[in-house]
């Protein structure tokens, strides 16, 4: 029997009574204005929000001091502070959640003695995600509270790197709902980068060179040069060639295996542009003439900063003036203006484009995220959160103590949802058919983040906050941080697996993966019912199959269904078996409420949040323009379906859910694809991050597709920390393990199962 966990706050040494000591004279995350409570009615940003309380003069912020040491170690969070800047008429001041680490930053910053004149001082951080603070007074496009994210120009002295900076209004946008902090500023600066090269240029069929299609630059102009029609070659090492290639690249070259230029030359394609990324190898400008079309451009976007890299960018630009090179040769910076974010936040909200997060950083561990970048080995972008937002709890609590947001104008309008769950685990609300069930916060990050607030409100108003506050129960803290709100159960439809029909072993339930059925599962079904003389039941999930439809589909709803299915079929000690989206939705299970089963066998996925193939959002604008098209056979729906999903085997597991209401009638979907396809950034996230708040300390069987990239081997350590009793069987699959090799899946099953505890 697992022990029950000790609640964070108790692992930071912080017990719930002396929270209780911690009443609302002090109060979480400091915001510049005199407002006490503001409410904001945008979809896009958290419907109501702390926006203001006696703000302090200073923040934690990194700051670089130009010296003759590295970037590195010129890096420091000065113990006092730093001042919060001040903003002009028509600039806002952020409060920072995250920012994405960027070469230029330390390459720029390692420029000697040009640095010490140039940058004396300044905060890293390029790409921006938060919290409008403050306007200033020529400010139209934005309100305080509003979410944003963009980007500033590499040199800037105030980056993101700092709990506040300006910016000017006309270098953000509004963040579309649904996404998460991550997400955007894995995008902003790059994707605003490559868009300036690619955009101008943009043709069906136009044929497009990305060297260095891995990095952080890279996979943004990968999948944003296919959502422009571009046919895509892109180079990488041969351990990203998967990657690349789930991203939407057409041909991949893996540098490893043989020069590029050698390959590009063999390959006899003819390109109309070439974006560098990486500025290797050095001659790559000088032969494009060998590749690249007499009218075509060569875009430098990524080269080293040294003496080499510059003489080389010197050598290229003058080639370029004077023909020498007899191709166009241009260094491309972008344009940061609010245009560009809207239409990359329109694509990433579409599911069109997708974050590619190398690794996630603490705000304390700046330095050891630029190592990281600096090894020149991420895959896709660096990370750092700077602060997280947890006002909105506070928000609520104000509403219940009838506080509103300026004094003399009574009770605030209510949010759609101002409830608390377990103690201080909070539920941020996005709008009102939607919990977003991802928000969870350190206790050292909250406690350090505190304000006194006594001087704000008058002494009765202080005491509602106090009994308010007394009157939150201890937190259970068996359900981790995770328990939902508002959450409408699914009555979810099923197959019995039962040969003998007297199967009395434990039960099995097997879950399928996104635009799947139970009866993708039925013959691995019946054979473990037959082999192992236990019922099976393979079950439909909400949005899929013959089960309702709900147009919340995140992972915590998707594991409270199968709860409510395991209570309603007094279905104890069951094994859980899911894959991909199943996978997810096992895992969670797990660490919700480690009771509910007795082990699982989460197959070809992991618990990390991890951009899905590039492959579902295809297949999922093929099934609409399927819909669209009303077909009124199959094999007119395979022919549609086509360039969307180009293996026979795929696009047959995809139209098996197509469906006829009426004799000659047109097909349909019985999925709704339109949900499905907004959900699709919710199956690429996992709802825990911190494996010492949950665990699963019973046995768990991973099985992963050695030809598939979800299940890396730089996920196992976070495995081991989610699962410590985790035991690995590879494949040699793809992701369609189940199908693509159901003997060695059986037999894998079989084994773990018929192993003594």
């Amino acid at each position: 029997m697992r022990d029950k966990p000790s609640s964070p706050s108790e692992q930071n040494g912080i017990t719930h009574e002396t929270l209780r000591l911690i009443t609302f004279t002090k109060l979480l995350v400091p915001a510049p204005s005199n407002t006490i409570l503001a409410a904001f009615n945008s979809p896009s940003s958290v419907i109501y929000h702390l926006s203001a309380i006696q703000m302090s003069t200073t923040m934690r912020g990194w700051q670089f001091q130009a010296s003759s040491k590295p970037f590195v170690e010129s890096l420091s969070i000065s113990p006092s502070g730093i001042p919060i800047p001040s903003i002009k008429d028509d600039e806002v001041l952020v409060e920072s959640y995250a920012t994405g680490l960027n070469a230029i930053d330390y390459k720029i910053l390692e420029l000697g003695l040009i640095t010490r004149l140039v940058f004396p001082s300044l905060t890293p951080g390029l790409d921006i995600h938060g919290r409008v603070a403050k306007i200033g007074s020529k400010v139209s496009k934005f309100r305080e509270g509003d979410i944003v994210f963009g980007g500033i120009a590499p040199g800037s002295k105030h980056g993101a790197l700092a709990e506040y900076l300006p910016v000017s209004q006309d270098t953000l946008a509004k963040a579309p709902e649904g996404l998460k902090r991550d997400d955007f500023v894995a995008i902003a600066s790059v994707g605003m980068t490559v868009l300036a090269g690619l955009q101008p240029h943009a043709k069906p069929g136009n044929k497009v060179f990305i060297n260095g299609g891995s990095g952080g630059t890279g996979v943004a102009a990968v999948q944003i040069a296919k959502i422009l029609g571009y046919d895509v070659t892109a180079s990488c090492s041969t351990a990203n060639v998967d990657l690349v290639k789930s991203l939407g690249a057409d041909t991949v070259l893996d540098y490893k295996s043989a020069p590029i230029v050698d390959q590009l030359k063999d390959s006899g394609a003819m390109f109309d542009l070439i974006l560098d990324n990486v500025g290797e190898p050095a001659n790559l400008y000088r032969v494009s003439s060998h590749f690249l079309r007499p009218e075509g451009k060569f875009y430098q976007v990524g080269l080293g900063m040294n003496l080499s890299a510059g003489l080389q960018f010197f050598r290229n630009k003058l080639a370029g003036l004077l023909n020498w090179g007899k191709r166009e040769y241009v260094f491309i910076t972008g344009k940061s203006e609010t245009a560009v974010y809207e239409q990359l936040g329109a694509w990433m909200a579409d599911g069109k484009l997708r974050a590619v997060i190398d690794s996630t950083w603490e705000f304390e561990d700046v330095p050891k995220a630029y190592e990281r970048l600096k090894t020149g080995r991420a895959k896709g972008k660096v990370v750092v959160h700077v602060k997280d937002d947890i006002s909105w709890s506070i928000a609520s609590l104000m509403w219940k103590c009838g506080i509103s947001r300026k004094e003399g104008q009574g009770r605030p309008e209510r949010p759609a949802d101002c409830g608390m769950t377990s103690g201080l685990a909070v539920q941020k609300v996005r709008k009102p058919s939607e919990i977003h069930d991802r928000q969870t916060f350190n206790m050292r990050s909250l406690v350090r983040s505190i304000e006194p607030l006594s001087a704000s409100l008058s002494p009765l108003k202080h005491a509602k906050l106090t009994r308010a506050f007394n009157a939150i129960p201890p937190p259970t803290w068996t359900r981790s941080f995770h328990a939902s709100a508002n959450l409408r159960i699914v009555d979810l439809a099923y197959k019995l697996h039962d040969d003998s029909g007297k199967a009395k072993g434990d039960p099995i339930v097997i879950i399928h993966g996104l635009f799947g059925t139970k009866r993708n599962n039925q013959s691995v079904g019946n054979a473990f019912a037959r082999i192992l003389k236990r019922p099976v039941y393979a079950i439909d999930t909400r949005n899929h199959g013959e089960s309702p439809h709900d147009k919340v589909h995140t992972y915590t709803a998707l594991a409270e269904d199968v709860e409510a299915f395991l209570k309603k079929h007094e279905l104890k000690n069951a094994t859980l078996i899911g894959h991909s989206m199943g996978a997810k939705t096992v895992m969670t299970m797990a660490l919700r409420n480690p009771d509910c089963c007795a082990n699982i066998i989460p197959v070809d996925n992991a618990p990390v949040d991890a951009a899905l193939s590039s492959d579902f959002p295809k297949y999922a604008e093929g099934m609409q323009h399927v819909e669209k098209s009303q077909p009124k056979s199959q094999k007119e729906a395979d022919k549609l379906m086509e360039p969307y999903a180009k293996d026979l085997p795929v696009r047959q597991f995809l139209l098996a859910n197509l469906v006829r209401s009426e004799p000659g009638q047109p097909l349909k979907f019985r999925i709704p694809v339109s949900i499905l396809t907004k959900a699709l950034n919710n199956m690429a996230d996992f709802p825990f991050t911190n494996p010492d708040e949950a665990s699963f300390s019973k046995r768990a069987l991973f099985i992963r597709g050695t030809k598939s990239h979800y299940v890396s081997d730089e996920t196992l350590p976070i495995i081991g920390r989610f699962f410590p009793r985790f035991e690995l069987v590879d494949v040699e699959a793809g992701h369609w393990v189940i199908s693509e090799k159901p003997e060695e899946f059986i037999n894998a099953v079989v084994e773990f199962l018929q192993e003594k505890e």
